[in-house]
C-alpha cells in the first residue's frame, strides 16, 4: 500500500510516462489535543503522521491551544500557498474553524 500512496501523491516515476510528475506535496496539520473526545493526539501520533511519512509528505505541525486558533492562523498567515492541504485531526470544531 506504501507504493499505492506513493504513486497517487507522486506520480510515476517513469520520465517518459505522459503523466508529469507532481511537486513534492505539503500539509499544514492541525491537532486539537483536546478534539476528538481527547484522543486527537494519539490519533496523530499512531495513525496520520505514520501515513504521511510513509507516503513522503512533508508537513507543519499547528497544536491548536485555543478555541478559534485554527481560524486565527489560517486568517491571519500569508504563507497558506505553500501548503497543498490543511489536515486536522480533531473533533468537527477545528474543521469548522478552518472552512470558516
Amino acid at each position: 500500500w506504501k507504493q499505492a500512496i506513493s504513486l497517487i501523491v507522486h506520480g510515476p516515476e517513469n520520465p517518459d510516462d505522459s503523466n508529469p510528475k507532481p511537486k513534492q506535496r505539503k500539509f499544514l496539520v492541525f491537532v486539537n489535543p483536546v478534539g476528538g473526545s481527547g484522543v486527537a493526539e494519539k490519533i496523530w501520533q499512531n495513525s496520520v503522521k505514520p501515513f504521511l511519512n510513509l507516503a513522503d509528505i512533508e508537513s507543519d505541525l499547528i497544536r491548536t491551544k485555543y478555541s478559534g486558533h485554527a481560524r486565527d492562523y489560517v486568517k491571519d498567515s500569508s504563507d497558506l500557498h505553500k501548503y497543498s492541504s490543511i489536515l486536522t485531526v480533531s473533533g468537527d470544531g477545528s474543521v469548522h474553524e478552518v472552512i470558516n
